[in-house]
């Protein structure tokens, strides 16, 4: 049996064995805890439960009561089994690892996930140095639980760490990242997205609908600084539920007309690009950019989560079900197999699509390649789907109704064809994806809270960054820019730095400049 179906088997198992096991004693869901300031216990931060009478357990546990919350609870146990099923170390190294209820750490401004720890118990000192676990701001618990958590949930199943990628910016959903950041980002980020569906998270579900706007409220409540108090997270909590299922982070803004004109943006400038939920239907992203987009990674799991098997009826939004855990099951099988190896050599999304269409059954893998093109807009496969879509926009926008009808039978036949090839070779949107080329411009740099005091320079892919970035770059215009752009949207992003000597516009004491940049 191939490795990806065992591991599915096993998964399916447990789900399956779970509702039998009453018999056998499990431990607790969840564990509160808390810091002992100031202590350590071998290198490892020191912990201890927190007390029953604490207003941040209540807090926690009313929202741990819900429906949704207790589904993610489930599903992490299901991840932990999957890990412990796989563990190729001494059965008592796995149960310590894997066979611990989900542990979260209650502290102010708390929204990580984190990996090792000690505990404070009557007995002693208990220490965990490879267990992983949540550090919660009790306050933001409705969305940090099961965003976080998931993050937790995929580490247990990935065959090691994530590849570590360059950063200068804090990630956030509408920006261009890299792939790594935004398969993991993206996975938190669909389960905020299903807790904005239900209808028993009530403050959050009116947040997001923009319907809890009142008279009273303090001025961050109103809806004439809400854009920017909630900017402050870098979260853009509201605007992105939205945006998400809308995929609206499968387009680019628009391209201001200063830079046309030639100004270079300043580092403010940038930094505003980065956080722009704004988009523009006539200019798709590149397959490159849309792998390294956590807003279009968090559509696809939330896709691949929500919608219905072939034939059934779609859900009552004001009622909607949870989602089927088998589904889930399928996502921890397939990030099973994500190796850092072969994350190195391609985008995380791709691999794992690759893993799930190959592990599911027919009517359930041509379901999956059917969201995965049409979240990534057919970029999968069709070179120049950047193209069809604009011409539909254009037509659109003229109100050209018959030449919008026009298009249609052709397109459909083109759509039908690449659900056929990806669901025959899910190995296609591989050969068609470029590497990234990282390069760092210490030319611009950003200074942020968030980032401390010191000043962090710009690291930027050749193959995704949008055109006012590469403005940013040495001796690159705003001609040379949208050169290098046009050029990735019509042929592909670049297989390394000098495919860049192929455009007129590139001169080489430019090239000279950009290799001096490259950062392997």
């Amino acid at each position: 049996m191939p490795a990806r179906c065992f591991f599915t088997a096993v998964l399916l198992g447990c789900l399956a064995a779970s509702a039998v096991e009453a018999q056998a004693p499990e431990p607790p869901a969840y564990v509160l805890l808390e810091r002992v300031l100031g202590e350590e216990a071998s290198g490892l931060p020191l912990m201890k439960e927190v007390a029953a009478g604490d207003p941040r357990r209540a807090a926690v546990d009313e929202v741990f009561a819900r429906p949704f919350h207790r589904f993610v609870l489930g599903l992490g146990r299901e991840a932990r089994r999957l890990a412990l099923a796989r563990f190729a170390g001494p059965p008592e190294d796995g149960q310590k690892r894997f066979g611990q209820p989900a542990w979260f750490v209650l502290m102010d401004g708390g929204n990580r996930p984190q990996q090792g720890l000690a505990i404070q118990r009557q007995g002693g000192v208990e220490e965990y140095p490879d267990t992983c676990y949540v550090e919660l701001d009790a306050e933001g618990a409705v969305t940090l639980i099961p965003h976080e958590y998931g993050h937790v949930m995929m580490n247990e199943c990935l065959q090691g760490d994530l590849p570590f990628r360059p950063f200068s910016l804090p990630h956030t959903t509408g920006a261009i990242s890299d792939a790594v950041t935004a398969f993991s980002e993206g996975f938190g980020i669909h389960f905020e997205t299903l807790a904005g569906d239900r209808p028993e998270n009530a403050a959050h579900w009116r947040e997001v609908r923009r319907d809890d706007f009142r008279a009273d409220a303090p001025p961050e409540r109103g809806d004439s600084t809400r854009p920017a108090f909630d900017l402050m997270t870098y979260s853009q909590s509201y605007r992105r539920y939205t945006a998400i299922k809308e995929n609206v982070f499968a387009f680019l803004p628009r391209v201001e007309e200063r830079y046309v004109a030639g100004e270079r943006p300043s580092a403010a400038e940038l930094l505003a690009r980065w956080t722009d939920t704004t988009y523009d239907p006539a200019r798709l992203r590149t397959l490159e950019q849309m792998v390294a987009s956590e807003g279009v990674i968090a559509a696809l799991f939330y896709r691949l989560a929500t919608t219905p098997d072939a034939g059934a009826e779609p859900a009552d939004p004001a009622a909607p079900p949870l989602p089927d855990p088998r589904r889930y099951a399928a996502f921890f099988a397939a990030f099973s197999q994500l190796t850092p190896e072969r994350l190195e050599r391609a985008p995380a999304v791709l691999v794992f699509l690759e893993e799930l269409l190959e592990a599911a059954g027919e009517a359930e893998r041509r379901r999956i390649a059917r969201v995965a093109l049409e979240v990534f807009h057919y970029t999968l496969v069709l070179p120049d789907a950047a193209e069809i879509y604009a011409s539909l926009h254009q037509a659109g926008h003229r109100l050209d109704i018959a030449g919008f009808r026009q298009r249609l039978p052709g397109l459909g036949t083109r759509f039908r064809e690449a659900l056929e090839s990806y669901v025959a070779d899910p190995t296609l949107p591989l050969a068609r994806v470029a590497p990234e080329i990282w390069l760092r411009n210490d030319e611009v740099s950003f200074t942020l809270p968030i980032l401390g005091s010191f000043a962090s320079p710009l690291f930027l892919d050749l193959n995704t960054a949008p055109v006012e970035f590469l403005m940013s770059l040495p001796g690159v215009n705003y001609a040379q820019a949208r050169a290098i752009a046009e050029r990735r949207s019509r042929l592909g992003g670049f297989a390394s730095l000098e495919d860049l000597a192929e455009l007129p516009e590139i001169t080489e004491d430019t090239l000279e400049e950009l290799r001096m940049l490259v950062r392997e």
